[in-house]
């Protein structure tokens, strides 16, 4: 089933753009006048021509395009195809019959309705297509009927509509209803969607629709002021609490099975949050790809206290840099930094806390204190106060590196987090103090730092020092590719904590901190990367003063992972973004592991395909109503 998140369904127009051949008119936003404000989950394109048309333009286009690719993307297509046709995606319809029909606008929503029930609906202005409606409906007719579906007909309101009774064996969706009215093609598998929908295609003065929707019009009007007078090839949408709670009314449950964390959240204020979506642009001329998106949450603005409870937490104050401190690695991956209210975070945690801790509605335990004082005084513990003791220490800013070890594996990720330190020397008592009481905490000295690594209890050899080692990131600028495969290396079991350079230091894997710290002050930082450079001039040319968050990434670092295990067959075990991205487009279904469905044998080595994949830089700033967000892909 198809699941309504926008990268997810962004990438799924643009690779059809790629795939398939169009034509179409001029622009018609026919969504926000049909589509109801019940709407949790939406994305658009006016123009899929011009769409196309960038989208070649693009280096990922043109990779796509090469040769080489030809034979992995060809399988691509047919399982991208078959699992859009499919009767519970893409409602019977594939690709090219979108094409075919459409002269304006496409846009495929999520709805809210009644009782929690999902229901999707495809709007496709098909103005001048009229022939080639009744030829694509056909088609899609006989597909559906191999499917075991039964076809009638029947009058709704003024309009003709064909139902597709589908057999339960099928699919989770029981009926696909068709309708060509007023130049419109709608089809949807809820008929009450079908019918309020149609009741605004008569109507003049259609109310209650998404574009009346207020977080939907505050989104898309703070992305046109950035954007100016362009137009961008997609739109997306949704509402994030509406968009769960049907997940979950669905049995798709994003959620712990040990907390109502959906309930929780909205307890605690989150629902502040009432919208996010977004413009995307392809092939600007300085981007690949340019993507503006707003965070809309507005809160209470004649409070002193903008948000309430938990959601308190949600301070991100705008600072003047977030530029790299001299430790953080040239040769990374990724690097993001972005500031935040440390005490104020912690201290609005304590509600949360106390209701995910809570027995029953009567409990009025706080948990969140008993268990500070039972740290601070329980008998041979490390007799800690942390609100002063770790807490108070820390300031206002993290930073996160990403690295991959080779060979890729399905966990090749490795990270560091690092938060600045008001009293360098004071927190590193309170760490040493704690790891003393730690049969698993086993102390290193490592370029002058105390270096703490905690070993996992499955490790029969945890009581011996690894011997350190590097994955081997390469810096972009250099000829040379230094990645040598290690047959015998995939990461360490241990992470590892220290406070130094000012920073309090927590890493997934020991010899990832250790390199840090070996390399640190030897004129190998980020900041003198050209690539960094490029990216951050880039960023403040679109997003100039004060920023709350800002990240760099070299794509085709941070793509390898998601890449050598398509070509290993392990997609389907992947833990990375991108890697969940695509199982969602090929039909995995979440949390069961499955045979990969595609091909990656067929696949060229990496170093035909990362030169096609440029860097990328993303900024958010804090502002009265949320945040807003700007990010790019460059050319190689």
């Amino acid at each position: 089933m198809l699941r309504l998140q926008p990268t997810f369904l962004i990438l799924i127009l643009l690779v059809s753009a790629w795939i398939n051949q169009s034509c179409w008119g001029a622009e018609n936003r026919l969504s926000e006048r049909l589509l109801p404000a019940n709407t949790v989950g939406y994305v658009a394109a006016d123009n899929l021509t011009l769409l196309r048309e960038a989208w070649e333009k693009t280096q990922l286009g043109q990779l796509l395009d090469d040769p080489v690719m030809e034979p992995f993307i060809e399988d691509l297509r047919e399982q991208a195809d078959r699992n859009w046709s499919s009767a519970g995606t893409g409602l019977g319809l594939t690709w090219q019959d979108l094409y075919d029909m459409a002269s304006g606008e496409v846009s495929y929503a999520t709805v809210r309705m009644p009782e929690t029930r999902r229901a999707r609906i495809l709007l496709v202005d098909a103005a001048g297509r009229e022939e080639k409606v009744r030829e694509t409906l056909a088609r899609a007719t006989e597909r559906l009927n191999e499917q075991g579906a039964k076809t009638s007909s029947t009058k709704l309101q003024n309009a003709e509509i064909t139902l597709h009774d589908l057999p339960p064996k099928n699919t989770k969706v029981r009926q696909i209803i068709t309708c060509h009215y007023q130049d419109v093609l709608l089809v949807s598998d809820d008929q009450p969607l079908l019918q309020e929908t149609l009741a605004r295609l008569e109507s003049a003065e259609a109310t209650g629709n998404l574009g009346s929707l207020a977080p939907y019009q505050a989104v898309m009007a703070r992305c046109q002021q950035d954007a100016g007078e362009k137009s961008p090839e997609a739109r997306w949408y949704l509402e994030p609490f509406g968009l769960a709670e049907i997940r979950r009314a669905a049995g798709r449950n994003p959620w712990s099975d040990k907390y109502d964390f959906l309930a929780i959240l909205g307890n605690q204020g989150f629902k502040a949050i009432q919208g996010l979506g977004g413009y995307v642009f392809l092939s600007t001329g300085q981007h690949e790809v340019l993507h503006r998106t707003f965070v809309y949450a507005p809160g209470n603005r004649e409070s002193q206290e903008k948000y309430d409870l938990a959601a308190r937490m949600l301070k991100f104050p705008n600072i003047s840099d977030l530029s790299p401190y001299f430790w953080v690695p040239r040769e990374l991956a990724s690097y993001l930094s972005f500031s935040v209210d440390v005490d104020n975070a912690f201290e609005s945690s304590k509600t949360l806390i106390n209701e995910m801790t809570r027995i029953d509605e009567e409990d009025d335990q706080d948990f969140f204190e008993d268990t500070l004082e039972n740290i601070r005084t329980m008998p041979n513990g490390p007799g800690l106060d942390i609100r002063r003791d770790f807490v108070g220490l820390l300031g206002d800013r993290v930073t996160v590196v990403r690295d991959n070890v080779l060979p890729v594996s399905t966990e090749s990720e490795r990270i560091l987090v690092a938060t600045v330190t008001t009293d360098m020397e004071g927190l590193a008592k309170t760490i040493e103090k704690q790891m003393k009481t730690d049969p698993l905490a086993i102390p290193h000295e490592i370029a002058g730092h105390r270096v703490w690594e905690i070993v996992s209890e499955e490790d029969p050899e945890w009581d011996e020092e690894p011997e350190p080692r590097f994955g081997g990131l390469r810096s972009l600028e250099e000829e040379e590719d230094p990645y040598e495969e290690d047959e015998e290396f995939a990461g360490l079991p241990s992470s590892a904590v220290t406070v130094a350079h000012g920073q309090l230091f927590i890493c997934t894997h020991l010899d990832f901190l250790r390199w840090i710290l070996e390399q640190s002050g030897q004129n190998k930082e980020l900041e003198a990367s050209v690539e960094y450079q490029i990216v951050m001039d880039e960023l403040a040319r679109l997003r100039s003063g004060p920023k709350s968050f800002q990240r760099f990434a070299r794509t085709d670092e941070t793509m390898r992972p998601t890449y050598e295990l398509i070509k290993m067959g392990k997609l389907p075990e992947s833990k990375s973004m991108f890697g969940r991205l695509l199982n969602g487009i090929l039909g995995e279904e979440e949390g069961v592991t499955r045979e990969q469905k595609i091909d990656g044998s067929k696949l060229p080595d990496y170093q035909v395909v990362r030169r096609y994949l440029g860097p990328s830089g993303i900024a958010a700033t804090s502002e009265e109503d949320g945040w807003y967000i700007v990010g790019f892909t460059l050319r190689k």
